[in-house]
């Protein structure tokens, strides 16, 4: 399961409501600079993506809604809001206009009347524009180097998003952080969790 970083180096590691994992560091980029870090033990996820927030407004029972803002959207791009089913994606963008495509087995009539000016939108061809880098430390966050990804060598290092990987850990207390080195727009996502050894049963390749 997750470890908390030693004195003096941010952590958390409490999972929001309806997260399944025991340990989590979650959170968004928007600036140069490292993100929270945590020590794990064990088979790990790692999330990193863009999002884009703009009011969804809806009608009761109908799947006609409309954006604040058309920009960056895109058809089958997945949403999150307070007033549509989970689930939920884009089915048909006309300009500011929406009509949303609802999963198997869930009505329209789950939808509600209202305009969320929170919703969230996440998709294949939402991308950050920014530098982020998987870094590691060995001696308690004294020192973080960057991670390899793979056989070849390649640097654990992203440019765009989404990335959705899983890895492991063998060690006792190694931390681990995001580490945004360059950063022009966009809002970026972040997650690294696990559920711990005893609830695991997978054996996951492991960073070099």
């Amino acid at each position: 399961m997750g470890i908390p970083a030693p004195a003096g180096v941010a952590a958390s590691g409490a999972p929001s409501a309806g997260d399944q994992a025991n340990a989590v560091i979650s959170g968004s980029i928007t600036a140069v600079g490292p993100a929270q870090c945590f020590a794990f033990l064990g088979p790990m996820n790692l999330a990193l993506y863009a999002s884009i927030n703009t009011t969804l407004t809806t009608t009761a029972g109908s799947t006609a809604a409309t954006v604040g803002s058309n920009s960056g959207l895109a058809v089958g791009n997945a949403i999150k809001g307070a007033n549509i089913p989970y689930g939920t994606t884009i089915g048909v963008l006309s300009g500011t206009n929406v009509t949303l495509a609802l999963p198997p087995g869930v009505q329209s009539s789950q939808i509600l009347a209202g305009a969320d000016a929170n919703a969230i939108f996440t998709g294949g061809l939402i991308t950050f524009s920014a530098t982020v880098q998987l870094e590691r430390s060995f001696d308690g966050g004294a020192t973080f180097t960057v991670c390899n990804i793979g056989s070849s060598g390649a640097l654990a290092q992203w440019t765009a998003g989404p990335i959705n990987l899983s890895f492991g850990e063998p060690e006792r207390q190694v931390l681990y952080r995001l580490n945004c080195i360059a950063y022009s727009s966009g809002t970026i996502n972040y997650r690294i969790s696990q559920s711990g050894q005893a609830t695991s049963t997978l054996s996951l390749p492991l960073l070099s």
